[in-house]
């Protein structure tokens, strides 16, 4: 099975990099931090501030320039 293609998604991953492009939009609801989530459930706990939304998938260069000299 293969899903259909998300077109704003695709739309997005060619646009949202450029230098000059202000993407006005997003496909995904805003994104909590892990301290947000847990204090949504009353939990006291002493957690990273890390975010849980979208990053850049690409992959870090280093690792894009080895894979490709492999």
């Amino acid at each position: 099975m293969r899903p259909k293609l998300f077109k704003l998604e695709d739309i997005f991953e060619d646009y949202e990099h450029e230098e000059d492009m202000n993407v006005l939009g997003a496909s995904d609801a805003a994104s909590f931090t892990v301290k947000e989530l847990l204090e949504l459930t009353g939990e006291k706990l002493e957690v990273s501030a890390e975010d849980l939304g979208y990053h850049d998938v690409k992959g870090e260069e280093q690792l894009r320039k080895a894979v490709v000299k492999s």
